[in-house]
């Protein structure tokens, strides 16, 4: 279930932090020079927000 929603640019002030796709569960931003880089996880994955990878359904 992905139940998160940002009204702001969560890379803006986290570098090197990751969060989840607020609609899709299968992916995550990495932040990186301040910029949010979309990542996918491998088919069949989806993003553990506690753990900061992908693991499995």
């Amino acid at each position: 279930m992905c139940i998160l929603v940002y009204s702001w640019d969560p890379c803006a002030s986290y570098e090197g932090s990751y969060f989840p796709h607020p609609t899709e569960c299968d992916q995550y931003f990495q932040c990186s020079n301040g910029a949010s880089i979309l990542q996918k996880c491998t088919t069949g994955l989806l993003y553990h927000w506690r753990e900061l990878t992908c693991v499995s359904r």
